[in-house]
């Protein structure tokens, strides 16, 4: 045993040595990673401009730290195909540093949809990339290689993960036997610590020379049995569903739903993957041979019934990032499994080329996910308003008889915009606009959240929903109900028919104004001092034991506790924590 340990730890010490010597400049990027993250988990939350413009700027550092890693590691894997010198290495590293800075200038400060998904999907292609790069194009032994690589992924995430909870385990035992009070943030510390300083380099080091032809025999006989005895016939099951399923489209006429897409997606990536690592198993075995020559022309139908699905869902409502990537994911399946299906010798790095361009395509240019999809969904948007004389002269007109269903699709499109492009591209719309807030000001109706759905059997079902408690509603005589959310460590104000509650995060005070007078203040955090020293942490049973009483010269205030939740040992004195409530005024 102690031989084995040994070994396991010389093992170690010479990943990271080969590591350290081949790949510096990305070990560079994950230090960088693991300070800016250790910048980010370390700050202080404040809900000021200058908190906010540091926190932008250690995210951009953070995101240009990721993607550098798997860029230079690619490019260095790239240098050796070439043959190396140090004049093409410095030529290489300038053209990424080069990158990586333009990359760093375009990072928006608030980090939206578009840009994450498009950030995905370019460290996904420089993964692919880094995976090719040995075996582009003619040389045998990709799949091998590619195995290899997975499975030092996954054993230096077994590595990584008990490295992780092992040091969790010593902190905490220490910080509870000594009480030493640590801050809970060393834990978010030791993971960065762990993923760039541990798993990075140990994976590095394991990667195989660009030189060094794969073993022949190489084959760790759990991925055998895994695929062999497991995946594949899941798959052979999962395919005789499908084709059930398609007969009985046929008998009853009907037509594939909406979840069949996703299904076929997922199972479709899975079957390429599978096709891809039994490559080189099936020349001993014949059931894996017959299995790599028929299921590639068995896949065909489920890919028919996807198009078909997916096709009438875009006639109907258009084209969506998520129907974007289900149909380009659709078109790199198909091409992947003819090509490996009715080509007389397969070279699989084309099929992970052809992954990496139709990555890149979907993420950026004029065929990307976000730009047909913003360009066509428009394009409904302004045919509707057309429709409904809401849109003249590129500018709108207000319409508060309009009828619901079309103020419900209205509403449909502003939220989708909202959710999944950069507004500011909508030329007929404020600069400035929130669905939430303006659309009764900008199109004449409350936005719509509840409109009538029918399924498929033509039930119908109606739905409402209300969720806006960021106002003061006022009650019989001179009262006013509304609800409080507040955390401690940031400003906030709730306000309406001239009453506002204002809370202010540096002096901790609540303070009630009426038509610009204030009525009075109090310190929130002596309140909940004051009501946990009376409670001495007994649960509130009764609505009189959750309700807080004072009174202002102008004012009684009940305050009915739902939540609090608070640190009262740390410093400043309340340093985290959140008050949820009702609050019942009443003027005198």
């Amino acid at each position: 045993m102690i031989s084995n340990l040994k070994k396991l730890v010389k093992n170690l010490i010479r990943s990271f040595s080969k590591s350290t010597q081949r790949f510096p400049e990305t070990l560079a990027m994950a230090a960088g990673f693991v300070l800016v993250g250790i910048m980010l988990n370390r700050m202080e939350y404040t809900d000021t401009p200058e908190y906010l413009l540091e926190q932008a700027r250690l995210n951009r550092w953070l995101l240009t730290f990721i993607l550098g890693a798997p860029l230079f590691a690619l490019g260095k894997l790239v240098l050796e195909r070439l043959g190396e010198s140090v004049k093409k290495r410095l030529v290489i590293d300038s053209i990424l540093v080069a990158l990586l800075a333009v990359f760093y200038q375009t990072i928006p400060e608030k980090l939206y949809q578009e840009f994450m998904v498009r950030y995905l999907l370019l460290n996904l292609a420089a993964y692919l990339g880094f995976l090719i790069a040995p075996y582009f194009y003619k040389r045998d032994n990709f799949s091998r290689y590619s195995l290899k690589v997975l499975t030092q992924f996954f054993i230096t995430l077994f590595f990584s993960g008990v490295l992780y909870g092992g040091l969790n385990g010593i902190i905490f035992t220490l910080d509870q036997l000594f009480e030493l009070n640590l801050n809970y943030r060393i834990y978010m510390d030791i993971y960065l610590i762990t993923v760039g300083f541990f798993a990075v380099p140990h994976f590095l080091g394991n990667i195989n020379p660009v030189t060094e032809d794969m073993d022949e025999a190489y084959y760790p006989q759990v991925w055998a049995i895994l695929f062999s005895y497991i995946v594949i016939p899941l798959l052979s099951i999962y395919t005789l569903i499908l084709y059930a399923y398609f007969i009985r489209l046929v008998v009853m006429r009907e037509f594939p739903i909406n979840i069949l897409t996703h299904l076929v997606v997922w199972y479709g990536l899975i079957s390429v993957v599978v096709l891809f690592f039994v490559e080189k198993l099936r020349e001993k075995n014949d059931y894996l041979r017959r299995f790599h020559e028929i299921f590639p022309k068995a896949i065909l139908l489920p890919l028919g019934l996807l198009f078909t699905a997916i096709s009438a869902r875009i006639l109907d409502y258009g084209v969506t990032p998520a129907r974007y990537f289900v149909v380009v994911a659709g078109i790199w399946i198909l091409a992947s499994v003819v090509y490996i299906g009715f080509s007389k010798k397969t070279r699989y790095p084309f099929v992970v080329l052809g992954a990496i361009v139709v990555v890149l395509v979907a993420a950026y240019g004029p065929l990307s996910a976000f730009n047909l999809s913003f360009n066509n969904q428009l394009e409904r948007f302004e045919s509707l308003l057309r429709e409904n004389a809401l849109l003249k002269e590129g500018a709108i007109e207000k319409n508060p008889e309009l009828d619901l269903e079309v103020q419900s699709e209205i509403s449909e499109f502003l939220r989708y915009f909202d959710n999944n492009h950069d507004q500011r591209q909508i030329d007929f719309l404020p600069e400035d606009f929130s669905y939430y807030e303006d659309t009764l000001e900008v199109f004449g109706f409350e936005h719509q959240y509840g409109y009538p759905s029918k399924f498929e059997d033509e039930t119908m079902i109606e739905y409402y929903t209300f969720d806006r408690f960021d106002m003061v509603v006022p009650t019989s005589g001179e009262g006013f109900f509304t609800e409080l959310n507040l955390e401690f460590a940031r400003d906030s104000s709730v306000s309406g028919n001239e009453v506002t509650f204002e809370y202010t995060a540096k002096t901790e005070e609540l303070a009630l104004k009426y038509r610009d007078e204030v009525l009075g203040v109090v310190n929130v955090v002596e309140l909940i001092e004051d009501y946990h020293e009376d409670r001495e942490g007994i649960q509130p049973g009764t609505l009189e034991e959750a309700t807080l009483t004072f009174e202002f010269p102008g004012a009684k205030v009940d305050l009915i506790i739902r939540n609090i939740f608070y640190n009262p040992s740390g410093e400043p004195e309340m340093k985290y924590g959140h008050f949820n409530g009702f609050v019942f005024l009443e003027l005198k």
